[in-house]
């Protein structure tokens, strides 16, 4: 089995980082092992960490309008990232993320990873703006993607099952390794 340094030193988070850069970050990553059905973080709470699934998956959910009614959006697996948008927007967590299977994950603290912003040495500095410009780029080829499904549904007769597929879409390969 896989290292876990080496599967965060895999991950396109990290990219760009040379291996003291690399280093440093993972010595802050905390291992998180989870049950299946366990809620890893819910919708509207304060967010504080970012979190890189290594093992099992989960399903990211969302309520309707304050209702009572919970969609599952997607199931995320190995190499997925949860709570990047918290993390960049500084908000509360946009969505609830359940354990569908035995989970472990890494977590990176907020307040961790502020820490190396805040260092009066250049080079931590580098580290926080290089991870930033990972999630960033991460984030727009989401939009991108969002953007042509979008267009492909308003352009056709899909149906609900379509659009399943749609959103699984969406999601395959966002921060995989």
């Amino acid at each position: 089995m896989e290292s876990d340094d080496g599967f965060l030193a895999r991950h396109k988070l990290f990219s760009g980082l040379s291996k003291d850069q690399f280093s440093l970050i993972a010595n802050l990553a905390k291992v998180e092992e989870f049950a299946e059905d366990d809620i890893i973080c819910h919708e509207g709470e304060a967010a504080d960490k970012i979190y890189i699934i290594a093992q099992g998956e989960v399903d990211i959910l969302k309520t309707k309008d304050n209702s009572e009614n919970v969609y599952t959006i997607v199931t995320l697996g190995p190499g997925s990232i949860i709570g990047e948008i918290s993390f960049i927007n500084r908000s509360l967590y946009t969505a609830t993320v359940k354990a569908v299977s035995p989970l472990k994950i890494f977590s990176l603290s907020f307040d961790k990873l502020d820490a190396i912003k805040h260092d009066n040495t250049a080079a931590n500095r580098l580290i926080y703006y290089q991870l930033i410009e990972n999630i960033a780029h991460e984030l727009s080829l989401r939009i991108c993607r969002t953007n042509q499904i979008l267009v492909d549904l308003m352009h056709s007769s899909k149906t609900e099952h379509d659009i399943r597929n749609a959103k699984m879409t969406l999601f395959a390969g966002f921060w995989s390794m």
